[in-house]
């Protein structure tokens, strides 16, 4: 889509790990502009501004998803004869253009099935000649295949194409036609290809999807792509306009975004859409140019409710920065075979992605029963240090630890660590934990609550 084309700014292209909340920019009709103006004023505040394509994918379509799951192994040149038919089985449910060296390896790959099947179900087709018309006779940077497919594709590649004229026309203007992957133009186009199978697609400007079929193409093959009617996630794109007016939005589309921001880890997602026009709200890119007026609409997660009411703009910017470094402290009881002790500790964690951190630890543990540690060394307490990783997301809910660990002077071993946070405010998550473990002086035991700043 054209928007994610533009290199301006600040849009990224998923949600930052470890952020909160995030701005979400819907349009529908005359964006460029108003994309432009709003991503340049959102990088200046180090605002994550993500177009509405980027969340339309993981609302309505996981066809693309299960297709670029798919294509990993062919990419890799390590796919399995299973892989490459999951491949071709997502490519053939695929709404959307895929490029040219893609199509290429699946086309390859099916060739390769249907020569080592004994009973291929897929051989009603030249695949190896399907391949050649696709990679316009390529014969370099060839995927890994069996011999045998790969010379019958050397073969059909030295023979001169022969070819085959195409029509393809839309029924909507500025519609844009790719064949095998690569732009044809603008609909209606006429254009000389090879005779045989291509995968034909069509993409009109403010549709989410594109047309996409694979066509036979003879002397003269006439092809007429339906896009005029709005897509679920263009239609629901323009739902969220028209709520920014004050127009209810169906249960089950707020349903769906709030499933979405949940699985994002967010807690508010803030949609807007700028416009021209003048108003209380103005937003100024530059003194030299004219103000935009922002519309918002906000979605609380956790009560799973769009509003026109929010966290407010400082709120929305310091939960949207991601979270990288946090600092914490915990009290608990830890069994130290033979003893009890109450602890106290400090814990700092630095988040290396969505799910994983590295954290550290240093308390002090007391004892009622002393230590005899050393002949002139006989104390109550010692000091818990310990360093290792974590798994959980940054929204709260269940974690699990491993560490290395120091009991000083009195240890060392390994612990593990299970807990749940939950997040009484956007800046702090209260915590309880359990762990086990084991040291060279015997088996360890504990339970924590924990109280954690969001940095």
């Amino acid at each position: 889509m054209w928007l994610a084309s533009l290199a301006f700014a600040q849009p990224v292209a998923d949600v930052p790990a470890g952020a909160r909340a995030v701005t979400v920019f819907v349009c529908d009709r005359e964006c460029e502009p108003a994309w432009r103006a709003y991503s340049l004023w959102a990088s200046a505040n180090r605002l994550p501004l993500l177009d509405f394509d980027a969340v339309a994918v993981h609302l309505r379509d996981d066809r693309l998803e299960r297709w670029n799951e798919a294509i990993v192994g062919l990419r890799d040149g390590r796919a399995s004869n299973a892989e490459i038919e999951a491949a071709w089985r997502a490519l053939a449910e695929l709404p959307y253009t895929v490029p040219e060296d893609d199509l290429f390896r699946v086309v390859l790959g099916l060739a390769s099935v249907v020569a080592t099947d004994p009973d291929p179900r897929y051989a009603d087709r030249d695949w190896p000649k399907v391949a050649a018309a696709v990679s316009r006779h390529r014969s370099y940077n060839l995927p890994e295949v069996p011999t045998d497919t790969l010379s019958r594709y050397l073969d059909v590649s030295a023979r001169p194409p022969i070819a085959g004229h195409l029509n393809v026309a839309a029924d909507a203007p500025g519609a844009l036609v790719f064949v095998d992957g690569r732009p044809a133009g603008e609909a209606p186009v006429s254009l000389d290809v090879e005779l045989g199978h291509h995968r034909i697609t069509v993409e009109r400007p403010g549709r989410r999807t594109a047309w996409a079929a694979w066509i036979d193409v003879t002397p003269d093959t006439r092809v007429v792509a339906e896009v005029a009617g709005d897509d679920s996630n263009a239609a629901l794109e323009r739902l969220l306009v028209a709520a920014m007016s004050g127009v209810a939005a169906p249960d089950a589309e707020v349903a769906s975004l709030t499933d979405w921001a949940r699985t994002e880890s967010l807690e508010w997602v803030r949609f807007v859409q700028v416009g021209h026009e003048g108003g209380d709200e103005l937003l100024r890119v530059d003194p030299a140019d004219p103000a935009w007026r922002t519309r918002d609409l906000y979605l609380d997660v956790a009560r799973g409710r769009l509003s026109d009411e929010g966290p407010g703009p400082n709120a929305m910017l310091a939960a949207a920065d991601p979270e990288r470094f946090r600092v914490g402290a915990g009290l608990g009881y830890l069994h130290l075979a033979p003893r009890d002790h109450v602890t106290v500790t400090l814990a700092a964690t630095y988040r290396l992605g969505r799910v994983a951190s590295a954290e550290a630890r240093v308390g002090l543990a007391h004892s009622a029963q002393p230590y005899y540690l050393y002949d002139d060394w006989i104390d109550p307490q010692v000091y818990p240090f310990s360093i290792g990783l974590r798994a959980g997301e940054a929204r709260g809910g269940p974690y699990a630890g491993a560490d290395v660990l120091a009991v000083i002077p009195y240890a060392l071993g390994v612990q593990g660590r299970v807990g749940w946070e939950f997040a009484p405010s956007l800046d702090w998550r209260v915590g309880l934990e359990g762990r086990g473990g084991l040291t060279d002086k015997g088996w360890l035991a504990g339970a924590e609550v924990t109280l954690v700043s969001r940095r």
